[in-house]
Formats: structure tokens, C-alpha cells, sequence
């Protein structure tokens, strides 16, 4: 149930309990204390007035839950702030450390194609090749 729903619930409760103790109250005020038939209507009064106590401790009870949620959810938020934060700096730093890494690679390879390149074009002819030409 959400905080609106849990709320609203206790909300209504209160009211209606409210209500019948209002309507118990009236209706004790116009009794005659000392007759012991009135005995049953004290006793329904005092029903109604611990479901409003127990329903004091329910809300509040709740409440504590919710600052208690709302406390780990607090916590798990910045958590995540934190561990996202820290995912990004690792992130920056194995660009940084991948980008050197490529300026120091590129070089060294542009080497070897180039030297590549040079040995297939720039061959020294064969001795016998070179001999049987020139015959």
C-alpha cells in the first residue's frame, strides 16, 4: 500500500471513530450516571476509544516506518550517486589511458607497414635472376 492509500485508510478510521465517540458522548451526557443500566453504554463508549488509541500507535507506528524507508532510500540513492560517479572517473581514466596507449601504438605500426611496403617494392633482384637477365 502506498503512504497516500495507508493515510487516507487512517484518516477515514479516525473520523468514523471519532463520530461514534461524539454520538456516545451525547447520548452519555443525557444518562444518569448512577443507574447500572447505563453500564453497557459505558462500556461500548470505551470501545471506540481504544480503537482510537490503537489506531494512534498504528499511525505512528507508520510514520517511523516511513522516515525509516525513506532514510534507507536516501542512503541507496546517494550509494548509487557515488558508485555512478565512480564508474564514470574509471571510465574517463581507461579513455585517457586507451588514447595514450593508441598514440603509442599507432606510430609503431605505421612503422611496420612502412617497412612492409619498403620490402616489397624495394627488393634487391636475385644474383641468378640478375645473371640470366643480362644474358
Amino acid at each position: 500500500m502506498s503512504s497516500d492509500t495507508i493515510t487516507a485508510t487512517a484518516n477515514a478510521a479516525f473520523c468514523q471513530a471519532g463520530d461514534k465517540v461524539e454520538h456516545l458522548l451525547g447520548q452519555a451526557l443525557q444518562l444518569d450516571a448512577a443507574d447500572h443500566k447505563h453500564i453497557p453504554i459505558a462500556v461500548e463508549m470505551a470501545q471506540p476509544l481504544l480503537l482510537v488509541a490503537s489506531l494512534v500507535e498504528r499511525v505512528s507506528a507508520g510514520e517511523q516506518l516511513l522516515q525509516e524507508a525513506n532514510r534507507r532510500l536516501a542512503e541507496k540513492k546517494a550509494n548509487a550517486k557515488l558508485l555512478a560517479d565512480q564508474v564514470a572517473t574509471l571510465q574517463q581514466e581507461l579513455n585517457s589511458d586507451a588514447e595514450s596507449m593508441a598514440a603509442e601504438i599507432l606510430p609503431i605500426v605505421m612503422r611496420i607497414d612502412a617497412a612492409e611496403t619498403l620490402a616489397t617494392t624495394a627488393l634487391p633482384e636475385d644474383a641468378s635472376i640478375a645473371s640470366t637477365a643480362h644474358e
